[in-house]
């Protein structure tokens, strides 16, 4: 089963199945919307009180953090799904305007090997192995994090056994061509960013 983790964001969101976590902010969206989650978690520090009862109203669990802690409350919230058994988990959120957060986002997908959504993108890590990506976003961007060696299949540009390094770009703004694109990562790993542009 899936666990759909929701930082803030300004679209509309699929939450019929799969374990629902509001985070922080988050998790007021949610419950502003009288939509009930499994479990809030967060410091809480961008809610005000009245807006933290509406959270506690619509949660089953609730998870208080501190303020001072070693990671940010995204990265609990999928620590703790992760200790609950849940192996697929999406990050769903706005791209937003604060530089840190994103990266850090986008550090949590490589580190814990879940996805990213937001309104426009959708981000996912690939390890070693072969791997069908399904043509749901018409952009398809391979961000090399380090030494590797991908071959690529079903795009307009096709790469095969292309040993890359984090300085290499010119694997962006591609395009699926048929109904999946099949990536093999040979060794090393990479991000991908599909993008609906």
């Amino acid at each position: 089963m899936i666990a759909k983790l929701f930082i803030p964001h300004s679209f509309a969101v699929d939450t019929s199945d799969g374990f629902i976590v509001g985070i922080d902010y988050g998790a007021y969206q949610l419950a502003s919307k009288g939509i009930s989650m499994d479990l809030s978690i967060g410091d809480f520090d961008s809610v005000s009180p009245e807006q933290l009862s509406l959270i506690e109203e619509f949660s089953k669990e609730v998870i208080y953090l501190s303020v001072d802690k070693n990671e940010i409350d995204s990265e609990a919230a999928i620590i703790e799904v992760i200790k609950r058994g849940y192996q697929e988990v999406c990050l769903y959120g706005d791209i937003g305007q604060r530089l840190d957060h994103l990266l850090t986002n986008i550090k949590l997908v490589a580190k814990y090997s879940i996805n990213y959504i937001s309104d426009t993108n959708k981000i996912a890590y690939y390890g070693p192995g072969t791997h069908q990506i399904k043509k749901d976003y018409p952009v398809l961007s391979l961000i090399v994090l380090n030494d590797c060696e991908l071959s690529l299949k079903n795009t307009l540009y096709e790469l095969d056994h292309r040993k890359l390094s984090f300085n290499d770009n010119y694997t962006t703004s591609n395009a699926i061509i048929k109904d999946h694109a099949i990536l093999t990562v040979h060794f090393g790993s990479v991000i991908t960013i599909e993008t609906k542009d």
